[in-house]
């Protein structure tokens, strides 16, 4: 069929297109001000702050709802509670500059490195970040 899209590759590329346009805000965020300044034209410049977040916020809960299935079936499976903060919020509440991204395990307050972020750049599939989570939290005793 010639000048449509199927409906299934809009579903497909749902979940990237989220990732991607979240991404797109968070990485214009830190710079607006000065964007401004020289007269740079972008949605972080055009949109007020409350806005963004908004936005941001909207595109990281569309993300999560597209999500694959078995994925999301693996987290809500997990035996601990399972949380996910972005750089900012990560280094508001613990206040270091901990690489990212990282899966720890919280308790009392104190974190316990899982996986660390050079271990998340060779990870290639999903089902391999899967095996790891299992082998760490086997080796905490979580599982």
């Amino acid at each position: 069929m010639s000048g449509s899209i199927a409906p299934w590759v809009l579903v497909a590329v749902l979940p990237v297109t989220f990732f991607a346009f979240n991404n797109l805000l968070a990485v214009t965020w830190p710079d607006r001000k000065a964007d401004a300044e020289v007269g740079k034209n972008t949605l972080a410049t055009r949109l007020k702050p409350g806005t963004l977040k908004t936005l941001h916020g909207s595109c990281i809960r569309a993300r999560v709802a597209t999500m694959k299935g078995g994925w999301r079936r693996f987290l809500k499976g997990l035996p601990i509670e399972s949380k996910f903060i972005h750089r900012n919020e990560y280094k508001r509440i613990y206040g270091d500059d901990t690489p990212l991204p990282t899966t720890f395990i919280e308790e009392d307050g104190e974190l316990t490195l899982i996986i660390s972020s050079s271990e998340y750049n060779e990870l290639t599939t999903l089902k391999g970040l899967e095996t790891l989570l299992k082998t760490r939290f086997r080796e905490q005793v979580i599982i």
